[in-house]
């Protein structure tokens, strides 16, 4: 509120101080040359109210030094006075044409009313030719030093009104993060200074045919080129003032700088998500090709076993080879399934759809499917007493809480159950997932996510299934609800513990 009634206020001084400079306004910035002789041509221009206001100086000037006459036998103080009232003249009258007046009238006065004989003119007196003469030089030279001091004077709050101008309009694009944001800004900028209805068009664009003769004001930066800026040449107060044409240019200058680097920024966001798209892209087929092969080889190895071998070998030894089959094609298809979501979530976070889900029964949906598939796994589960209710993609988040389980399940390497825990943080729900087996290798924690595999130190990277391309996939889907997720290794009673957290939101509302 302080903000807004100091922005008022604000504008307000500015539009009165314009109002002041409209009519007679001298040299304060770039010179236009059509201005140039028009501004020459005021400094020159009689006009009846600083005129009476130099008479009135003059004849208080007159009376003063006739007062000081009549009590003095020898007063030399009428020049004096007389210099003080062009000085005064000056300082109360625009351009230099007042003063020279004032200048000439001081020199005649002198002679007419106060040199003998009084009431009368006379040149020839010995010393009144160079007292006159002086007396006329000084009071020009003060007239034109006291000009130049007040257009000097004015300059300065010119200046200073463009920078408080300047200042508000910075501002106010520091405010905004948009090119829409940054062109309204401008324009309404433009608006309260040339008093006239600004609008803009982008490059290509133009105004419709109806509208009246405009000034324009291209908006662009060395080659780049991003629109133009209208304004009504008819209602426009800057049409006719070279300083209020300078202060639209500069605010046109600032718009142009915004724009620019805002599409600077654009372009380094674009460059950037296409630099992790690519790493992504890499990591996934490094991680694909990885996870495939272990349960390839797998179930070719078997099914060459059961072809060559299969009237030799016992009912027994066949039934677990078709059982390792089994459950290295669940493995695929649950490969697959993780592929899926990739796609599901390519298009970005806009492409997640979100609902209000009950935490409980997504926890419960997850944990059924888990038990189906490993039903001699032990699973702990331990959620809040409250119902939390947060918006997400329910298959997603029980595609995550399924990896993280089943990468506990074949990581751990212990018979003790794998605990999920769900913990109101407040702002944010948190899912913790910990193990009590070997816990993670230190040198891995850093790119645990990144989808890379196993440790590239390893011998081989198909003695076990990896955990890359399942992280990556959890990560990317917990980034899309705007969340967040890491793992580090228990402090007390070993083992892993893997934790993503989901922001709460009121029931209804999306991210």
């Amino acid at each position: 509120m302080k903000y807004n009634i100091r922005m008022t206020t604000m504008r307000k001084e500015m539009n009165r101080k314009l109002q002041k400079i409209r009519s007679d306004a001298p040299h304060g910035g770039e010179p236009l040359p059509e201005a140039e002789d028009d501004r020459l041509w005021r400094k020159c221009k009689l006009e009846w109210r600083p005129l009476l206001k130099s008479f009135a100086v003059l004849m208080l000037a007159t009376g003063a030094a006739a007062l000081l006459d009549s009590y003095f036998v020898e007063n030399n103080n009428v020049s004096i006075i007389y210099t003080l009232a062009i000085v005064v003249v000056a300082s109360i009258t625009p351009g230099y044409i007042y003063g020279i007046i004032a200048s000439i009238i001081s020199v005649i006065g002198v002679n007419y009313f106060f040199a003998e004989p009084k009431f009368g003119f006379n040149f020839t007196q010995t010393g009144y030719p160079i007292t006159f003469a002086s007396l006329l030089v000084v009071s020009i030279i003060m007239s034109t030093l006291m000009t130049r001091y007040r257009e000097a004077a004015h300059v300065a709050r010119l200046r200073e009104m463009r920078t408080k101008a300047l200042y508000a309009l910075t501002n106010e694009f520091l405010a905004a993060d948009d090119a829409d944001s940054y062109v309204r800004i401008a324009c309404e900028h433009l608006s309260r200074v040339c008093e006239a209805q600004a609008c803009y068009a982008p490059v290509g664009e133009a105004l419709p045919a109806n509208v009246p003769v405009c000034i324009t004001l291209p908006v662009e930066i060395r080659e780049h080129k991003f629109g133009t800026i209208y304004v009504p040449e008819q209602t426009c107060a800057a049409a006719t003032s070279e300083n209020l044409f300078v202060l639209m240019k500069m605010i046109v200058s600032q718009l142009a700088l915004a724009l620019e680097r805002n599409r600077l920024i654009q372009e380094h966001r674009r460059a950037q998500l296409q630099a992790e798209a690519e790493k992504m892209r890499g990591n996934l087929l490094r991680a694909v090709s990885h996870d495939l092969r272990t349960p390839l080889t797998s179930i070719q190895g078997a099914s060459a076993t059961i072809l060559e071998s299969g009237e030799q070998l016992g009912a027994e030894v066949s039934l677990q080879l078709v059982e390792d089959i089994h459950e290295n094609s669940q493995w695929l298809i649950r490969m697959v399934e993780n592929l899926l979501s990739v796609t599901k979530i390519s298009d970005g976070p806009a492409a997640v759809k979100k609902e209000p889900e009950v935490v409980e029964e997504v926890v419960a949906q997850a944990v059924g499917q888990l038990r189906k598939r490993f039903p001699e796994k032990g699973i702990q589960v331990r959620v809040p007493d409250d119902i939390l209710l947060i918006p997400m993609d329910a298959t997603l988040i029980e595609q995550v809480l399924i990896n993280l389980v089943e990468n506990a399940f074949f990581h751990a390497d212990t018979a003790q159950a794998v605990e999920i825990t769900v913990r109101d943080m407040g702002g944010d729900v948190a899912f913790e997932i910990r193990d009590h087996g070997a816990g993670l290798d230190p040198l891995r924690l850093d790119t645990l996510f990144e989808g890379t595999g196993t440790n590239p130190q390893e011998a081989s990277g198909d003695a076990h299934r990896g955990m890359g391309i399942g992280l990556s996939i959890c990560r990317a889907i917990v980034h899309a609800h705007k969340g967040t997720i890491r793992a580090w290794n228990a402090a007390e009673g070993g083992g892993a513990i893997f934790e993503f957290t989901l922001p709460k939101e009121e029931a209804g509302h999306e991210q």
